[in-house]
């Protein structure tokens, strides 16, 4: 079928193919487990004539909370064959949030696990329980359940909801973006196209369900006969699991967001992956250094830079990256969408000036759920389609067409930024800081890390009456309703926020600003172990205030500098530390773990290493490299050429990476 077919539930009709041509192929694997695309479709008629049952149908919509597994796909399947929308709710998100997004939806339903049952938002509405196995009598009858399900979704069309997704507003609440089904469609069809799948191909479903690449993560093998591959949850974010993940099931093709993609790169011990094929990449810049990188690590495999708004369905550009080009660009628009770079005056703008993108086509959503002004301002009339009725969506993102007629990505006209792939509005985190007693104003800026691969929120406030402060009921505040990867690191206290001529806030001083009330509270530290470790937190964040009596997550880390944390531990310590772990802990704790593993005579010279290499004379930077010659042996066993010269450039190179030396003083 082509892209431009006008027929709703396309891509349910695809799989129902593959059902019929290969019912024992494997559809997903998880752990242990593996679901024959005849299982998962049996599974799917059932739970969704539960659904029906319940009232499900066109435009209804249904909450999906459950954790990365296979019944993840037999619900998400369900909703769809029920003829209604999911969305995808993260159990870990603040219940408040959660709360907001089924009341605003409107979903009156929940598919769910066990365990997610008692959280309140869930408990109030209607629930539904993914059945985990499919019995052979469940087998013998599915031709009829079809036919059941056939009746049930007949006035399902294209322009009927598919999924609704959450992302961040800046009034302060998140906003629902509807995507139809002829937007889902046309964006797997694309896909299965463009980049053809065999049926033994295995797709790495590394998404979380709230980021709309899991749409193609789940869907792209299904309608091609390949098999998802789900890690276990959290596994997403652990470079070694994944790296042995892929390497075992022989994963073919994998998305990662350039900040995952980064930190999966510098594993010290990436192995080859002989079957991996293809590598995407979106949800943030894509960097040249990257490209090259990727190069080393998988020589022969296709690097493929994709952009799009959740707005326009997962993916409205794409661009392969064969060349040198710097920046990379986001290239040209997938089938059946346009894309226009304009003016204030929404006229086209010349070659190589920056203007506004604009995203037309099929791949428009509907809309904001609930929000018809806001989707008025955002959802234009397309004044460049010749099909009546033809909206394009406003992006706020700045771009140029290049002289060879690629679209190269320049930043955002607004305060919005990505952080770990997640679109996030400074204005709803700023309206969230407001809401609380104790603050009058609050800003919020997004300060890159000196590496240039992440960076950090940085709230500045005004407090009622001048009085301090209490930072640990603000951050209660926040958790209440925001995800943890919008909790500001720091707080910072102000008589009066800064403002420019024009009587508006002056958000340059304030990302210029360096200095921090909250860093942590700092309270010195006293171990030898735990001062190197404050050392490793402080260089991740950015700040030199480290309080050791509180967690990693409450220093600002997050799931991606975690990863990190443990992989300069165990460079430092040789002392694997599993990332879960790294999550309750706080820093003196961590010590005793740390020191419980190594010996004595090793801790105390990588410690004294550690901490001198912070103010000393080449000298006696030289010198102490000597020292931790023994603990590179392996490392040093791999290299070649003058000895004395390798131990030194290695153990140089080893300190970089730990982030505790003066990287002018060592070069």
């Amino acid at each position: 079928m082509s892209a431009s077919d006008p027929q709703g539930d396309r891509v349910l009709s695809l799989f129902d193919q593959q059902v019929t041509k290969q019912p024992c192929a494997i559809a997903a694997l998880f752990q242990s487990r593996a679901i024959t695309y005849l299982e998962l479709s049996a599974l799917t008629h059932s739970l969704a004539h539960r659904l029906r049952g319940l009232g499900v149908g066109p435009d209804s919509i249904v909450g999906i909370a459950l954790e990365r597994s296979i019944e993840m796909v037999v619900g998400v399947l369900s909703v769809l064959r029920a003829g209604g929308a999911y969305l995808p709710l993260d159990p870990t998100h603040p219940g408040e949030r959660l709360r907001f997004m089924l009341d605003d939806s409107q979903a009156a339903v929940v598919v769910t696990e066990e365990k997610f049952l008692q959280l309140p938002p869930i408990a109030e509405r209607s629930t539904l329980l993914v059945e985990s196995n499919c019995s052979t009598e469940r087998l013998e009858h599915r031709a009829d359940d079809r036919g059941e399900i056939a009746k049930l979704v007949t006035h399902t069309d294209s322009k009927n909801l598919a999924y609704v997704i959450y992302t961040s507003g800046s009034t302060g609440r998140p906003k629902g973006v509807m995507i139809q089904r002829q937007s889902f469609d046309n964006q797997i069809e694309w896909m299965s196209e463009r980049y053809p799948l065999r049926a033994g191909d295995r797709v790495l479903q590394l998404a979380a369900l709230t980021f709309d690449f899991s749409v193609v993560e789940l869907f792209w093998p299904l309608v091609a006969g390949a098999t998802i591959v789900l890690p276990v949850q959290g596994g997403e974010k652990d470079p070694e699991y994944l790296a042995a993940l892929l390497l075992s099931l022989q994963v073919t093709d994998v998305h990662f967001v350039p900040s995952m993609l980064d930190l999966f790169l510098a594993h010290p011990v990436l192995p080859a992956l002989p079957s991996l094929r293809r590598l995407f990449s979106g949800g943030e810049v894509l960097t040249p250094k990257l490209v090259r990188r990727c190069r080393v690590a998988f020589p022969g495999v296709e690097i493929h830079n994709q952009y799009g708004p959740t707005e326009t369905t997962v993916n409205a550009t794409h661009w392969e990256c064969v060349g040198e080009e710097n920046p990379v660009p986001i290239g040209s628009a997938v089938g059946a969408t346009s894309v226009h770079v304009l003016d204030e005056l929404l006229q086209p703008v010349a070659e190589n000036e920056v203007g506004e993108i604009f995203i037309g086509g099929v791949q428009v959503a509907r809309g904001y759920f609930g929000k018809p002004a806001l989707s008025a301002e955002r959802f234009l009339p397309d004044p460049f389609s010749a099909v009546p009725g033809q909206r394009m969506f406003r992006t706020g993102d700045l771009a140029r067409f290049s002289s060879n007629g690629t679209l190269q990505f320049t930043g955002r006209v607004d305060h919005q930024v990505k952080i770990r792939g997640f679109r996030v509005e400074l204005g709803e985190i700023e309206a969230v800081l407001a809401q609380a007693p104790q603050v009058l104003q609050a800003v919020v800026v997004f300060r890159r890390h000196r590496t240039e691969r992440h960076g950090q929120l940085i709230a500045f406030l005004v407090a009622r009456n001048r009085i301090a402060l209490n930072l640990a009921d603000l951050r209660q505040h926040l958790a209440r309703y925001l995800p943890n990867y919008m909790i500001p690191l720091s707080f910072i206290q102000l008589d009066a926020l800064p403002v420019g001529l024009s009587g508006k806030i002056d958000r340059m001083t304030l990302s210029l600003a360096t200095t921090s009330v909250d860093a942590g509270s700092s309270s010195g530290s006293s171990g030898t172990v735990e001062r190197v470790l404050c050392l490793i937190v402080a260089d991740l964040v950015g700040t030199p205030s480290i309080d050791p009596a509180i967690t990693l997550l409450e220093q600002g880390l997050d799931s991606i500098t975690i990863v990190q944390f443990a992989v300069r531990v165990r460079e430092l310590f040789q002392v694997s530390i599993p990332v879960r772990f790294l999550r309750r802990p706080i820093i003196q704790e961590i010590e005793h773990f740390i020191v419980g593993r190594v010996q004595q005579e090793q801790l105390s010279v990588v410690v004294s290493s550690a901490e001198r290499a912070l103010g000393m004379s080449e000298t006696e930077c030289r010198a102490m490299l000597a020292k931790m010659d023994p603990l590179q042996d392996k490392e040093l066993e791999a290299l070649s050429g003058d000895n004395v010269w390798a131990r030194q450039l290695t153990l140089f190179r080893f300190l970089r990476t730990a982030g505790l030396a003066d990287a002018h003083k060592l070069e």
